[in-house]
């Protein structure tokens, strides 16, 4: 395959006293700080000048990026790098319009130190910060790692642009004879009330795109113009495939497949009106293939995240990419309770496709026990774990808890049922001896908006599986920009309810609870943020023992 570089300025916002350690963990890198700036008004609007060289050309670009507002003044360190793809490694340019690929190349290239004061929060979170060329030119996007809406090269768009506009001009005659011999277009008329010219299409192409191979994804307003709804309504069935044909082909060689995205539905469209329900298995229900099958057999899609594979169904199963930040803190030194992840056994109650069971595995947990209720999603999970090189066993809802010597030698153990259940069955794992020397110390709680549902479960898989001493649970939550301290009280009172009903009832201990960390790990909507609430549960007189 062929070599590309891509050249970075990238610019890292820190608080003023991690301006130093920010230069030393730069050049331990071999990087140096080009330029040092303050950020106007503590974090006030400024300009941040950054650039992104896709290796055509591209020179310096500016955006305007908003700060946090407030607290101590804020510094941008500037430094620059190349990042190689293609060759030996097996990739290419056309990588750039992979989700992740770009972001997880620059966190690697800028290192560990740099990676761990990412992930510090309370007032020190340190981002990075670059803005690069958009699509042909027509401005700037300002982004930051792990939130990140995948902007295509200027090579790859350009290629996009040049093959539709010989496509359009080829077969421009084609189109209109076959709009006089049909008038029942599936536009609803549309396509005889509007005119099309082919310097709008061009504009209006789709511009963002992912590539989880073999499949492009395109954004939900991908051909949402009018124009294009009653061009393409103007197609002949043959060139309708042919046209889609040539745009996955083009964005990427290795691309079969293409789909336009759509947002998950809060509520399953299954539901009656009279009676909804929440789409609690989180089907993307809308996603609209374009092109190849999607179904019979079904298309299992994949993403390398960090050095771990996570494959999915994208007609049966959702996949979030914006998780990297936590993904990363998961295996991260200064992840709360980190030390006693190795050797110790995890819960997941909301385990998905693997976001986080993959990074607990990575970071020395023995075994993973995880609760998902989505079939398609457990099927991907399993799929996944085998990429990685680890075992995984499914238990469905109804069979026997297995025995110590059934689960020897497997990573995962995957309970497809609802979590409502996992507590007495984290006992029976017990009682068989399958956590024996490998105690419960953090239960995922991943699930959102919210993940209330499950808090009380979490609290007493703690109680019963950490030997007496407690762990952590991680709980993530969807909320309001302003709200994030009274939903950490919210929180901690949540799970102190439990811990009085525990009392109550005298079952065992009086534990203690205490919300040591807020982590925010992306903007999941405007005003709205994704937080993670690190709570430590723990009997009081062993504090101690369980202090990171």
């Amino acid at each position: 395959m062929a070599v590309a570089n891509y050249n970075y300025t990238v610019a890292l916002s820190t608080p003023r006293h991690f301006v130093k350690r920010a230069k030393r963990a730069l050049e331990k890198e071999g990087l140096f700080a080009k330029k040092i700036e303050r950020l106007n008004g503590g974090g006030d609007a400024v300009v941040i000048r950054v650039a992104f060289d896709d290796g055509g050309g591209g020179g310096k670009v500016s955006a305007n990026c908003s700060g946090g507002g407030g607290g101590e003044e804020r510094y941008l360190v500037y430094t620059s790098f190349k990042v190689t793809r293609g060759g030996d490694n097996g990739r290419d340019e056309e990588d750039a319009v992979e989700d992740d690929g770009e972001d997880v190349a620059v966190l690697e290239r800028l290192g560990h130190d740099v990676r761990e004061m990412l992930l510090v929060e309370n007032g020190d979170h340190v981002e990075v910060v670059y803005v690069r060329d958009d699509v042909g030119g027509a401005g700037t996007t300002a982004t930051s790692l792990g939130a990140t809406t995948t902007t295509a090269t200027s090579t790859t768009a350009q290629r996009v642009r040049n093959a539709i506009r010989a496509f359009l001009a080829e077969h421009w005659g084609d189109v209109i004879a076959n709009t006089k011999r049909n008038t029942n277009t599936n536009d609803g008329g549309l396509g005889h009330k509007v005119d099309v010219d082919i310097p709008t299409l061009l504009d209006t192409l789709p511009k963002r795109w992912s590539y989880y191979s073999p499949m492009i994804l395109l954004p939900p307003t991908a051909f949402s113009h009018a124009q294009w709804k009653a061009y393409l309504s103007r197609l002949p069935p043959q060139l309708e495939s042919t046209f889609y044909a040539l745009l996955t082909t083009t964005i990427h060689s290795s691309a079969t497949h293409l789909a336009i995205n759509a947002p998950i539905p809060l509520v399953d469209p299954s539901a009656t009106a009279s009676s909804p329900t929440q789409n609690n298995l989180r089907k993307p229900t809308n996603l609209i293939p374009l092109r190849g099958t999607f179904d019979n057999p079904p298309l299992f899609v994949t993403c390398t995240q960090n050095s771990l594979h996570q494959t999915w169904s994208p007609l049966h199963t959702m996949f979030s990419r914006g998780n990297i930040t936590e993904k990363l803190r998961i295996r991260s030194p200064t992840f709360p309770g980190a030390f006693q992840i190795p050797g110790s056994a995890i819960c997941d109650l909301y385990a998905g496709i693997g976001y986080f069971v993959f990074p607990y595995l990575a970071a020395g947990a023995k075994r993973l026990f995880a609760w998902e209720i989505n079939e398609w999603s457990v099927k991907g999970l399993v799929r996944g774990a085998g990429m990685n090189g680890w075992r995984a066993m499914v238990v469905k809802e109804g069979e026997q808890t297995p025995s110590r010597e059934e689960i020897e030698g497997v990573e995962i153990v995957v309970f497809l049922e609802d979590n409502r259940f996992a507590r007495r069955r984290m006992m029976e794992v017990k009682e068989v001896g399958g956590i024996e020397g490998s105690p419960v110390r953090h239960v995922n709680l991943g699930l959102l908006p919210s993940s209330v549902g499950a808090w009380d479960t979490a609290a007493g898989i703690l109680k019963d599986g950490a030997a007496g001493e407690g762990g952590w649970a991680h709980v993530h939550e969807n909320v309001g920009n302003e709200n994030v301290e009274e939903k950490r009280k919210e929180v901690v009172e949540g799970f102190e309810g439990w811990a009085r009903e525990e009392q109550k009832e005298g079952k065992g201990k009086e534990m203690k609870v205490k919300c040591e960390n807020v982590f925010k790990v992306k903007t999941y909507a405007p005003g709205v943020v994704h937080c993670v609430f690190d709570v430590r549960v723990y009997p009081e007189r062993n504090k101690a023992c369980i202090s990171d």
